[in-house]
């Protein structure tokens, strides 16, 4: 019985500390993304600087080519980082 509890307080005890660091490990990772995203998207606009149809059918093509695997790949590790000792 006593087993019984004391894995239910080391449950608890863990799902609190998930919950209690959670927004601290995303506000983490979303600060290592906003230098990347902002220089990805100033080396966008400087090689592709007008705005017509055909030039953001552009961006969009090279965004989700290119950038979107490098960035969902560099998100996923992030979090892995954050939440490998779980």
């Amino acid at each position: 019985m006593i087993l019984i509890q004391l894995n239910s307080i080391y449950r608890h005890t863990v799902t609190m500390f998930v919950r209690c660091c959670w927004p601290g490990r995303m506000f983490t990772v979303g600060l290592a993304f906003g230098p990347v995203l902002h220089t990805w998207y100033k080396y966008l606009d400087r090689f592709l600087p007008l705005a017509n149809i055909s030039t953001v059918a552009k961006k969009v093509t090279v965004e989700q080519l290119v950038a979107a695997p490098v960035f969902l790949a560099y998100f996923f590790v992030g979090m892995y980082f954050c939440f490998c000792h779980l």
